[in-house]
């Protein structure tokens, strides 16, 4: 996630990430949004949500979205984006939202970026209701472009690990959500999963 030692690819570069992610061919929301199914009237977490791009798409389709995200500088261009929206400055791994309270979470490459996976997986869990679902797109690890992204990332001073699908699935099964990874593209998957009743 992009914490304190991200400031400068999220808060400094934060008004040229929108250009970034168009030129790059990165901005693919809808990869993500045909894993969630039906948002109308659902409590929707966008974890890492950054300038709300896609949250912007959610709340359009009447969901009740919640950016979480500790890049301040971000959220701010989210909120001009679509001033319906709610944000909570925060990282992944402490969010201040009760237990059971969400329909949805969701993770649009975020997830590399944060130090405590198992942590974030964890926190993911608790606030997801039961029965809910979570949906997680991230880069392949073996494809040639996410090799590239990570080595651009870690050259701007991130600490860019890249999760394996398999790796994910154990991480949600450890924590009571199971699913299952789909390639999306030649460099992405997207996990979906829902947390089982009585976790």
């Amino acid at each position: 996630m992009k914490d304190e030692n991200m400031s400068f690819l999220f808060n400094k570069l934060s008004r040229f990430y929108d250009a970034f992610m168009e030129i790059t061919g990165l901005s693919n929301e809808s990869l993500l949004l045909d894993h969630i199914g039906d948002l109308e009237g659902l409590k929707v977490a966008d974890v890492g949500g950054g300038t709300g791009t896609l949250a912007k798409i959610m709340h359009h389709r009447n969901a009740e979205v919640t950016v979480i995200d500790p890049s301040t500088p971000m959220t701010q261009i989210a909120l001009k984006k679509c001033p319906g929206l709610k944000i909570i400055n925060a990282s992944a791994e402490n969010i201040s939202v009760e237990n059971n309270y969400f329909n949805v979470v969701c993770m649009r490459d975020c997830l590399h970026h944060i130090r405590s996976k198992q942590d974030t997986v964890k926190e993911a869990a608790r606030i997801l209701k039961q029965g809910g679902r979570i949906v997680i797109q991230e880069f392949r690890p073996s494809s040639v472009v996410s090799k590239f992204i990570y080595v651009f990332e870690r050259s701007l001073g991130e600490k860019t690990v890249l999760v394996e699908p398999e790796e994910l699935v154990e991480m949600m099964k450890c924590n009571g959500i199971h699913g299952q990874t789909t390639n999306v593209s030649s460099f992405e998957y997207v996990f979906s999963g829902v947390k089982e009743w009585g976790e």
